[in-house]
């Protein structure tokens, strides 16, 4: 849309890789809003004004939602008018983030109503009550068709001017008998249209087929086939009785010829005139009301001769849309009249048409509308098409599943790829409606029915998994996986050759989403079995767009069994294949792998924030809205520990995260990522404390209390009961809770690290030794020496590269270690190279701990000034980082040591 209205702006703007769902439409609501920031200033603020939102359509409507959401979003304002009595109206998120204002405007009561009448007479309110009463009752009190009563009744010569007296005058019994018992706005509008002249009634007519706006030229067109021409009736509003004895042959007019160019300006110049239509430039125009629209349509003939009339209709205008002519309103307009009056015409030939429709629609992100139209399409066809014509039928069934996906109806989505499955001939055809049902069961957080789904699809497709795999299966498919390599190096396979079988691609992809979806649930083995396959099979047929997750996921079995090397060396080929043509789809996926389990094994953490952003910002541009999310939910995670940013910076950013998580509707992965952002609140001061320090970490309570919940739909919880685990004890850490921490990491204790990222347990496994050696320090218990040892032990194979990051961490355990045995100078020379290389890896928090621990250690041997001289370094770090929490942890524990 932003490139049809800008088209100097198409070469900013990516590709959406022929992907088209519900992640489309949240990627173009993101670069619509990104560019009205872009556009509006201080200096050129912009309103928005649209009317009649209550039939807007869910795309639109999902665009002006995302307004109140985005905090970006400045010096804009945004007004909309919703009409109340309509079968569907727009309410704003009852969420919303920006103000939003409400006004109700109803209709005009009677007394306003006589003020309007008193005014367009002259007349005293007195004098015109009345009349004044009688409009009221006929308009119902809207100020439109106030306007166009009067107008009608002052040219029917019922309301005239009385040139003696110099006033209007009128008969108010004659305007009664005038007025129907039952009339409404509706046969107000039709009395208006029928007192035009014949040729203006039959151009609003046919403009009302067409839409609320329409094209002159248009009209002009349709106004030259005469075979249309011949099947209205001498008058209009016939009754079908009436109708059938006006012979359909007759002709329209005398002359044909008076349809010309000139007469339908003078006949639109007329309809204007009265206050029916508005021009809204030169050659394009539009209905003052919709009502007017509604009152013209009643002006088609009924019966058959009706239905001839719009069938007609609709293939003039489909003509009109493979023309040069062309616009998008077109196909729509010509479906709809060829779907309700397609007499004479074939069946397929209209269902083909619905294909048509609906595939246009789904790239406008229309996808409620496009299911419909598929929808349609299939019933044209009947039961017996998938016989007389499977392709349309497919093509049909396939599109449908994909668009009630896209609108997040999953029991239509199961209806239909059932019925693939039952009708499809070939197994290859089954693939779309495989990918779309474990695509919806993924985004509803149903792993367990996404892996029953996804192992009866690669059945389907010749491909046998086993479903419960044990560590034989694993070591059986890796072993494969090194015969199959034959010496070739993780380098050497970006000359694979292209893969060209469309049916293992397809494999590939359900592979690809089953293992996630594995993962999710805990079912590591399975996971890791998928994976493996996923390498073989792209070894044996070659590179597709699926080469570099396979890689990357060899590559994180391959630390899992300890090959560490390895690991980085095929995490690094994968980002190499990202650079091949056609790999855009998988870039935000392989990022978010590589960076939540490899990249630190060697590389700085620090470079990982800036690829999960970049990882985001491709999934947005490809539509892989699941990947986008869990860049953001590892980057808001990471963003604590490491990076430049203050505590209150990256609350900004982490408040952003979660309401795109929200936009996206990946509540799983939010739930993953709000105990981090209750952390960084707690730390600020900003939340309470009482309810973490009792056991429960804010509104987590209930997913901590489900952890050991194996329900499918509970995984989700799961993870975000690990996530609180680790941010409940990085808090009561740095608040001194040390015992409470101690209690929580024992609860967990059976579980430490289950479906976590690398990072994630690194950082469980360095914070849960610190808090070993805290309360070393205040027990004097060496028990609790041994269990720090055990942690370290646990994150000394992340050490093996040789990480910059993975090393300045280890070094300050090491410190601790030695200040827990009393080897105190040794200690201090360490907790200074620890804070060195802290310092260079932007571990802000940690390096305030480490410049604390520092202090307590020279305390411990009797250097109570260098002591001194740490502790208030620490505070300063705490302070700029924004820690409150432990300003006041500090200020009750050393008092006024901390204070300069």
């Amino acid at each position: 849309m932003i490139g049809f209205l800008l088209p100097n702006s198409t070469d900013q703007i990516n590709p959406t890789y022929g992907v088209v769902n519900e992640s489309t439409l949240i990627r173009f609501m993101s670069l619509f809003r990104a560019f009205l920031a872009a556009i509006c200033s201080p200096s050129h603020p912009i309103v928005l004004f649209l009317d009649d939102l209550q039939w807007a359509d869910d795309a639109s409507r999902k665009l002006l939602s995302s307004f109140f959401m985005d905090l970006d979003l400045e010096n804009f304002l945004f007004i909309g008018i919703v009409r109340d009595g309509e079968e569907t109206t727009f309410d704003p998120p009852a969420d919303t983030l920006i103000p939003c204002h409400q006004l109700v405007c109803g209709s005009l009561i009677e007394s306003n109503v006589n003020k309007i009448v008193a005014v367009a007479t002259g007349l005293k309110e007195e004098e015109t009550k009345q009349l004044g009463w009688i409009v009221f009752r006929r308009t119902y009190g809207n100020p439109f068709f106030v306007k166009q009563f009067l107008e009608s009744l002052h040219r029917e010569e019922l309301i005239s001017y009385n040139a003696k007296d110099e006033r209007f005058d009128w008969d108010v019994d004659i305007i009664a008998k005038r007025m129907s018992p039952s009339s409404n706005v509706v046969d107000l509008l039709v009395d208006e249209i029928s007192s035009l002249p014949r040729d203006s009634q039959l151009v609003l007519v046919i403009a009302s087929t067409l839409g609320y706006t329409f094209d002159a030229s248009v009209l002009e067109t349709i106004l030259e086939s005469v075979d249309l021409m011949s099947l209205f009736p001498r008058k209009l509003l016939l009754d079908e009785e009436n109708a059938a004895a006006d012979p359909v042959e007759a002709p329209l007019l005398q002359s044909h010829d008076a349809f010309c160019n000139v007469n339908l300006q003078k006949s639109l110049r007329k309809a204007s005139k009265a206050g029916l239509i508005q021009q809204i430039y030169p050659g394009k125009y539009k209905f003052t009301h919709d009502r007017v629209q509604q009152s013209a349509t009643r002006l088609l003939p009924g019966g058959r001769r009706g239905e001839r009339i719009k069938s007609n209709l609709g293939l003039l205008v489909l003509e009109l849309s493979r023309s040069n002519k062309s616009e998008d309103w077109m196909l729509f307009t010509a479906t709809n009249l060829l779907l309700e009056n397609s007499i004479d015409i074939d069946n397929d030939k209209v269902a083909k048409l619905c294909l048509e429709a609906a595939k246009k629609a789904s790239l406008q992100a229309a996808f409620k509308s496009s299911a419909t139209y598929a929808d349609s399409g299939l019933k044209k066809l009947g039961s017996s098409g998938w016989k007389s014509n499977y392709e349309l039928c497919l093509d049909l069934c396939s599109l449908s599943a994909e668009m009630h996906y896209s609108n997040g109806n999953l029991k239509s989505t199961k209806k239909r790829v059932k019925i693939i499955e039952k009708k499809a001939s070939k197994a290859e055809d089954r693939f779309r409606a495989y990918n779309v049902l474990i695509d919806m069961l993924f985004s509803e957080d149903d792993f367990s029915g996404c892996i029953e789904e996804g192992q009866r699809g690669m059945e389907y497709l010749g491909v046998k998994t086993p479903k419960n795999p044990g560590l034989l299966n694993v070591a059986s498919n890796l072993l494969k996986c090194k015969r199959l390599l034959a010496g070739r190096k993780a380098s050497d396979l970006s000359s694979l050759p292209t893969m060209d079988n469309a049916t293992v691609e397809e494999v590939l992809r359900l592979m690809s989403t089953t293992a996630m979806a594995s993962w999710h649930n805990g079912d590591n083995n399975h996971c890791v079995v998928l994976c493996l396959i996923m390498f073989q099979t792209t070894l044996k047929h070659g590179i597709s767009v699926h080469a570099p997750y396979a890689l990357v996921a060899y590559a994180v079995c391959l630390s899992h069994l300890g090959e560490m090397k390895e690991a980085v060396e095929y995490g690094t080929a994968a980002l190499q294949l990202l650079k091949l043509p056609g790999m855009e789809p998988a870039v935000a996926k392989t990022l978010v792998v590589v960076h939540s389990f490899l990249w630190h094994l060697k590389f700085p953490m620090r470079e990982s924030s800036a690829e999960l952003t970049k990882a985001y910002e491709v999934g947005v541009k490809a539509a892989d809205s699941l990947q986008s999310c869990m860049a953001l939910r590892v980057a808001g995670a990471l963003g604590i520990f490491v990076g430049a940013k203050s505590l209150p910076e990256h609350e900004s950013v982490v408040q952003k995260f979660c309401v795109t998580l929200r936009e996206y509707k990946q509540s799983g992965v939010l739930k993953m990522l709000l105990p981090w952002a209750q952390l960084i609140e707690n730390l600020r001061g900003n939340a309470e404390l009482s309810t973490v320090l009792r056991g429960t970490f804010a509104d987590e309570t209930a997913i901590v209390e489900q952890f050991n919940s194996s329900s499918a739909n509970e995984v989700n919880h799961r993870h975000a009961a690990l996530a609180t685990h680790y941010a409940r004890m990085v808090l009561l850490y740095l608040c001194g809770e040390h015992q409470l921490a101690e209690l929580d990491r024992k609860k967990y204790s059976k579980v430490e690290g289950e479906m976590s990222t690398y990072v994630q347990k690194l950082f469980h496994f360095v914070f849960a030794a610190l808090n070993c050696f805290a309360l070393a320090r205040e027990s004097s218990k060496k028990a609790h020496i041994s269990k720090a040892k055990k942690y370290m032990s646990l994150a000394k194979p992340y050490v093996k590269e040789g990480s910059t990051s993975v090393l300045a961490l280890m070094a300050l355990l090491e410190a601790e270690l030695l200040a827990a045995h009393k080897k105190y100078s040794p200690a201090n020379d360490q907790y200074k190279r620890a804070m060195k290389m802290l310092k260079r890896e932007d571990f802000q928090l940690l390096h305030g701990i480490a410049m604390e621990r520092a202090a307590l250690c020279l305390f411990d041997s009797g250097k109570k000034k260098d002591g001194e001289v740490y502790l208030k370094r620490s505070w300063r770090k705490f302070e700029e980082y924004g820690a409150k929490v432990k300003l006041e942890q500090m200020e009750k524990l050393h008092g006024s040591m901390v204070h300069l």
